[in-house]
């Protein structure tokens, strides 16, 4: 009973002994550790800032007569001390967060016991030339030897199934690295910034290789990406400059964003059908990439190239198709969708062949196929994307299918080759900067469905000359036809309520306007710049508002035709009191044949009469003329023609030239009035409607000047015909027929305008 009570009574003692330490922190032969468990007598070494030199860690620590095991080395342990070398006994598990961070060690000894390295462990150790982890280790933890300048030799242990985020970040020092097969996936950042990195070996057990995982490292030449791999993150090679060639393998579903971008060394690359989507950007700035790679053009189709508009995917120059270039591109019978950047940047794509089956085009599908001469968009097609043909330079013409509703923005930007367009009646509206910068475009049809006009749709569409604005179009956007400067004459149809900034302005070319009475408001420059203007008629009975600048630079001396009785109104009205020539006419009612104010019944049978009366025959013909100065120097021919016109007379011409531009001109007028002046290869027609009755002159003169010939060098005018039907006229095609009597119903209906 005795020796129970003695050894009973040393226990609780020990137990006493053992609550005084318990949760705190001792030192041991210099070195500080804080206590893990006191029933398994475990430490770790704790913090202490005064360590420097050389230190071996014991496997054992001895505090008051009791030997704990020391089995890790704790948080932020030896940071920012002046440690140079150390040695760790057997028995350490875990190296902690932050331990070693930026100290002075140079080089250490880990045991394989050691199973874990946490997350910054030895980041900042600027001095520490080379590193072996244990087999022993199975992790190693984000940012553990990031920016370990010094370090240029590194063993990693074949348990490590995963390395970090940053875990060897700017270890610009290394120059090989060998990662075992035990590890499965590779941190983003990982070797990120590691730009003396010249070769490494991605192991078959790597399924994913993280975002910017080997980001910046400039010199790698060439890598071989295992057929584990699953995912390639964003970043993951991007800015790799020296990086010249890269296998992707069948493995691969996903190439994540700027994956390779700034590659610019990269000169092909070879993307397997596996590959079901790639991130915005992922060939960015691959300057130097000239081919792509493919062998199932059905499932590049397919590929999801992100949506990343403001920084394109660049794909390259020439796409090749199990090693054949592609020239003739004929996508094949199945594909549903041909997705954004598909084909972006192809310049040797010289015609495309879209198969039924496919309904839209995505973003940017074709964007600067600068070689496409030619492609088919079949009935299929609902939608075509925004910068579809962006800078596809070569196209000369397109026909959009009438199963197209909507045009992306910027879907022809500057497609200076285009010179025809079709745009079906399926289309309700243009989007902004649509056409803009198609300087070969000459005349466009915008067809009644169409309600809208986006911004800047036809800017810089220098060379139209001639447009049609259907009569379902109720605004046209800001900068619309800004320097058009080949337009002559323009009349917006009475569905339109709002005129934009800078719609019209700058078109120099710009003669004569017509303002319907629909319009409550011209936004600022709408018609600013457009110097050459001669007459303006606004047949709005309250004057539409506007400002200082929307005729601005335009001769205020020109006649404004305004309606009967609303003169006093317009000369009293902010920016149209500028005007000194403003003139009231009666603007009539279009379909009022009989003339009662009313578009009815009544009118219809006043156009039947004037048919059956023989009534159209009144209208008048003139001869053709063509000048007859071709090759003689400086010399002018003229012809004038002799018109009995009634108040709302139409005359209809049309005309050519064919000459040395800005040198030798054909030009036009009525009663002394310039009304056309034409120069180089130019086709066209024009109408004008006589405001007041009588008689009136016109005058056509072709000049010759004494430099050179050039073109047919001649000029005429065509086809010409003055109605004295204005009214029954009701389509203005100079005839009274049945197609009046259509267009008489549809406006009774509400279906054309007024």
């Amino acid at each position: 009973m005795r020796f129970f009570y003695t050894k009973s009574l040393l226990t609780v003692l020990l137990s006493l002994c053992c609550a005084a330490v318990s949760a705190q922190s001792f030192e041991s032969n210099g070195i500080s550790y804080s206590i893990l468990s006191l029933s398994d007598r475990t430490v770790e070494v704790a913090h202490n800032a005064n360590y420097q030199g050389f230190i071996i860690i014991p496997s054992t620590a001895d505090y008051s007569g009791i030997s704990f095991k020391v089995t890790g080395i704790g948080d932020e342990a030896f940071s920012g001390t002046n440690v140079t070398e150390m040695i760790i006994s057997e028995g350490v598990t875990h190296i902690g967060d932050s331990a070693f961070y930026a100290s002075t060690l140079k080089e250490i000894i880990i045991p394989n016991s050691v199973t874990s390295i946490g997350s910054r462990a030895f980041e900042r150790c600027t001095v520490l030339k080379s590193i072996t982890i244990p087999n022993s280790v199975t992790s190693i933890g984000d940012y553990a030897f990031s920016y370990c300048y010094g370090l240029t030799s590194v063993t990693i242990g074949n348990s490590v199934t995963s390395i970090g985020d940053e875990a060897f970040y700017y270890c610009y020092g290394l120059t090989s690295i060998t990662i075992p097969n035990s590890v499965t996936s590779i941190g983003g950042g990982a070797f990120g910034g590691c730009r003396g990195l010249e070769s490494i070996t991605i192991p078959n057990s790597v399924t994913s290789i993280g975002g910017g995982a080997f980001g910046g490292c400039t010199g790698l030449e060439s890598i071989t990406i295992p057929n584990s791999v699953k995912s390639i993150g964003d970043y993951a090679f991007g800015g790799c400059t020296g990086l010249t060639s890269v296998t992707i393998p069948n493995s691969v579903t996903s190439i994540g964003n700027y994956a390779f971008g700034g590659c610019t060394r990269l000169k092909s690359v070879t993307i397997p059908n596996s590959v079901t989507s790639i991130g915005g950007g992922a060939f960015e700035n691959c300057t130097g990439l000239t081919a792509v790679h493919i062998s199932d053009l059905s499932a590049w189709c397919k590929i999801d190239f992100g949506n990343f508009i403001s920084n394109p995917l660049q794909i390259a120059k020439n796409l090749y198709i199990n090693g054949k270039e592609v020239t003739n591109l004929v996508i094949p019978n199945g594909v549903k969708e041909i997705k954004a950047y598909a084909f972006y940047n192809c310049t040797s794509i010289n015609s495309v062949t879209i198969p039924n089956s496919v309904t839209s085009i995505g973003d940017e599908a074709f964007y600067y196929c600068y070689g496409l001469t030619s492609i088919t968009i079949p009935n299929s097609v609902t939608s075509i994307g925004s910068s579809v043909f962006f800078g596809c330079t070569g196209l000369t013409s397109i026909t959009i299918p009438n199963s197209v509703t909507s045009i992306g923005s910027h879907a022809f930007y500057n497609c200076t080759g285009l010179t025809n367009v079709t745009i079906p009646n399926s289309v309700t509206s243009i989007g902004n900067y649509v056409f803009e910068g198609c300087t070969g475009l000459t005349s466009i049809t915008i067809p009644n469905s169409v309600k809208s006009i986006g911004d800047y749709a036809f800017g810089d569409c220098t060379g139209l000359e001639s447009v049609t604005i259907g009569n379902s179009v109720t605004s046209i956007g800001d900068y619309a036809f800004n320097r058009c400067y080949g337009l002559t004459s323009i009349t917006i149809p009475n569905s339109v309520t709002s005129i934009g900034s800078s719609a019209f302005s700058n078109c120099t070319g710009l003669t004569s306007i017509t303002i319907p009475n629909s319009v409550t408001s011209i936004g600022d420059w709408a018609f600013g710049g457009c110097t050459s203007l001669t007459e303006i008629y606004v047949k709005a009975t309250t004057p539409p508002s506007a400002d200082y600048y929307t005729f601005y630079h335009v001769p205020k001396t020109i006649p404004v035709y305004v309606p009967a009785g609303t003169k006093a109104a317009y000369q009293a009205a902010d920016y149209w009191k500028d005007f000194t020539n403003i003139i009231e006419m009666d603007f009539g009612i279009k379909g009022d044949v009989d003339g009662d104010k009313t578009v009815d019944v009544a009118d219809v049978t006043a156009v039947v009469e004037v048919i059956l009366n023989g009534e159209n025959t009144t209208e008048q013909t003139f001869e053709d003329w063509t000048s007859t100065n071709a090759g003689v120097s400086s010399s002018t021919s003229q012809n004038s023609y002799t018109l009995e016109a009634v108040e709302g007379s139409v005359l209809t011409f049309d005309l050519s030239v064919s000459s040395e531009s800005n040198y030798d001109w054909l030009i036009i007028t009525i009663d002394g009035t310039q009304i056309l002046k034409e120069s180089g290869s130019y086709t066209g027609s024009y109408t004008h409607t006589f405001t007041t009755a009588g008689t009136h002159t016109l005058v056509v003169k072709y000049t010759k000047d004494s430099s050179r010939n050039s073109g047919s060098d001649k000029g005429g005018i065509y086809n010409i015909k003055l109605s004295t039907n204005p009214t029954a006229d009701v389509d203005g095609d100079g005839s009274v027929d049945v197609a009046d009597i259509t267009s008489l119903v549809n406006i009774i209906l509400g279906t054309t305008e007024e």
